[in-house]
Parts: structure tokens; C-alpha cells; sequence
């Protein structure tokens, strides 16, 4: 079977600048990127053809080279990015070659999804297109609400800003699987050639009255859209809402890499991940803490419920709380800083998130 991981409409902006440097789908998890540990994710479903879909139209330079170990997975950067529908269209060939059937997924998702479950529900309806659903209480990392009748036909689809008050919770969440019939109501790119799948094709399917499966799921699923959903899906990596492989050494409270110096005065007041080749001197790490790989934090930093990304340097005395420090960020001693995910996106855009901070505040 085949899949297609396609770009998010939204999340490359709002994690800026952590995304100046890297897509969101190769944004680290827990010492693994995303797309990689969505790769195996798909691959253990049997999905073992796999394209993934970038969009170019971002300056940002790639190392592929961990693509290596996985021969069945194509990654295609995209110079005209003709919408999400249009990109399906593109790859019509690929997907279809040999199969029925392939499946579409957004790559700023994180989620265990029982996808064999999905599959059997989809062949069972016959649909040309079943979505995976869920009931949320808070829907502002997802774009649309919908609806669906007893039989798990989707009755309604729409962009949830045009709500006061919304009608649903429940919620699509950017997993679909499609038979190949759906070509046969999918406009041309001589009609169409910019096309959407939630904002265009979506809804014309809706308004042709084509049947639309529905699949429930409880499962754990993450839109990575901001830096706090970024956060969020780290800390819940780290409880274990998630599971990660691969993440080191593993203790009461936490994870631990290979090649990482921890000092016997270093405290973890909670969770924390912890990546390879660090240097941790005497510092406390409170409530739920995420230090990616090659990064140094030195003696009487204290930090609470931060993800430190890789290649950082924390400075003796620094106090930082409910923040992401990016790639490459080097704090100077004796400052303190929190909540910086209040900075919007136009000012932070300035910011090289925290190489900057310095700059501008310092506590002696």
C-alpha cells in the first residue's frame, strides 16, 4: 500500500524560527524527527511506499541522507504547490500503480492511530473516501468541525472560524484514505490547478452528494501548528501519551542518551528528555524539561517546562520557564525569561528564539 504525506496548510509561520531552518516534519521528537518516526509508524500499518511531499517555496537546505535506510520513501519537493488536492492529483499515477487504495497524511501530525483498523472500516463502507474523526475539547490546533449521521456518513464539513458558537467538537483530523475511484470526481488542473482538500474538494464532494466515510477514533493525535502544540506533543512524548522508540536510557525520571555527561549535582525535579552527546552541570530540571541533542547547560540553570533544541549553550544562573529555546541558541548567564510563546509570529520573526532574547533582557 502506498501513502502520501502532504504539507500542512498551517504551522510553517507560526513555528517560526524554528522553522527558518527546518520543516516541520523534520522538527526533532524526542532525538528522532517527525517524519522519520512517522515513517516506521506507516511502514508497521504496511504502508511501504511512501512519498512525502514538501513545499520549496521555503529557503530552507535539507540533509536527506537519513532517507537512506528507507529505499521505498520518496521525498519530492514541490516548486509549484498547487494545493493539497492538487498534489493527490499530481501523484495520481504513483498511488494508484498496482493499488486500490493509499492513504493521505498531513506531516505536522503526531499520532498512534490504529491505521488497520481505519483500513477495515474503509473497505467495509465502499466509500471512495473515509476520514479519521475525532471528539476534542479544544479545537484550536484543527482547521475544521464536522459532522456525520448514525451511519458514519459525513454530513457537514466546515472551516470552524465561520462558527460563533461551534456546533461540533468533533473534529477532522487530517488522516484520510481513498480508493482510486475519487479521481473520478476530482476537477482537472486545466479547470482547477491550485485545489484544496478541505477548502475545495471536500466540500464539492459534500455538494455532489458523494458518500464521505467517517472513522472514530480516541486516539492520540497532535497538530504541531505553534510553538505550544510543538511543546505540548513533546511533554506528552515524554508521559508516555505517545510512544517513542529509540529515546536512550531510560530512568525513573526519564531519558538519557548515549555520550551525555550529567553531573552528580544535576537534579530532575519531574520528567525530562535528555539527547545524546550533552553536558549537564549543576542544574534543576523541573516539571516536564526536553534537551535535544549536543547541547550544554551549565552549573544553576533552572528550567521549568522547556524544550531546548539542539546545539544549545545555557549559561551559568539562567532561569527559564514555558518557553522553546531553538537550534543553536546560546543564553548568557544570569537571565531569566518565560512564556515567550506570547511574542507573535511578526515580532519572533526578528527573534532567532533565544540567541536574541539575550539581547534583550539581562538579570545580574
Amino acid at each position: 500500500m502506498k501513502a502520501l504525506i502532504i504539507p500542512s496548510n498551517i504551522g510553517h509561520e507560526r513555528l517560526s524560527p524554528l522553522t527558518d531552518r527546518e520543516y516541520i516534519f523534520s522538527l526533532p521528537i524526542l532525538g528522532q524527527s517527525l517524519f522519520i518516526r512517522n515513517i516506521e509508524f506507516l511502514m508497521n500499518y504496511g504502508f511501504k511506499n511512501i512519498i512525502i511531499s514538501a513545499n520549496d517555496r521555503y529557503p530552507i537546505q535539507f540533509d536527506d541522507s537519513q532517507l537512506n535506510y528507507y529505499p521505498s520513501v520518496k521525498l519530492n519537493f514541490e516548486n509549484n504547490f498547487n494545493g493539497s488536492a492538487g498534489l493527490i492529483r499530481q501523484y495520481k499515477e504513483e498511488l494508484t500503480l498496482k493499488d486500490d487504495i493509499f492513504l493521505v497524511i498531513k506531516d505536522n501530525i503526531l499520532t498512534d492511530i490504529n491505521l488497520e483498523e481505519m483500513l477495515k472500516v474503509h473497505i467495509e463502507s465502499g466509500f471512495p473516501l473515509t476520514m479519521a474523526v475525532k471528539k476534542v475539547e479544544n479545537i484550536d490546533e484543527f482547521e475544521h468541525l464536522i459532522g456525520f449521521d448514525f451511519k458514519n456518513k459525513l454530513t457537514f464539513f466546515e472551516e470552524k472560524l465561520r462558527f460563533d458558537d461551534f456546533l461540533s467538537r468533533w473534529i477532522n483530523t487530517g488522516i484520510m484514505i481513498f480508493n482510486k475511484e475519487i479521481f473520478d470526481y476530482m476537477p482537472s488542473e486545466k479547470q482547477y490547478k491550485f485545489y484544496d482538500l478541505e477548502f475545495g474538494f471536500i466540500p464539492k464532494l459534500l455538494k455532489e452528494k458523494v458518500e464521505i466515510g467517517v472513522y472514530q477514533t480516541n486516539a492520540y493525535i497532535k497538530n504541531i501548528t505553534n510553538h505550544i502544540t510543538y511543546r505540548q506533543a513533546l511533554f506528552d512524548a515524554l508521559e508516555g501519551k505517545i510512544k517513542i522508540t529509540n529515546c536512550g536510557e531510560e530512568y525513573s525520571w526519564g531519558y538519557l542518551g548515549a555520550a551525555t555527561e550529567m553531573h552528580a549535582g544535576a537534579f530532575v525535579r519531574g520528567k525530562a528528555y535528555i539527547g545524546e552527546r550533552c553536558k549537564i552541570r549543576k542544574a534543576l530540571l523541573r516539571n516536564s524539561v526536553i534537551i535535544e541533542n549536543d547541547c550544554i547547560i551549565e552549573d544553576d540553570v533552572i528550567l521549568d517546562n522547556v524544550v531546548v533544541l539542539n546545539k544549545s549553550i545555557i549559561k551559568s544562573g539562567s532561569r527559564l520557564r514555558n518557553m522553546n529555546i531553538g537550534f543553536d541558541s546560546k543564553i548568557k548567564p544570569l537571565v531569566k525569561f518565560e512564556n515567550m510563546d506570547e511574542i507573535d509570529n511578526t515580532e519572533s520573526k526578528f527573534l532567532n528564539w533565544a540567541m536574541s532574547l539575550v539581547k534583550m533582557l539581562s538579570i545580574k
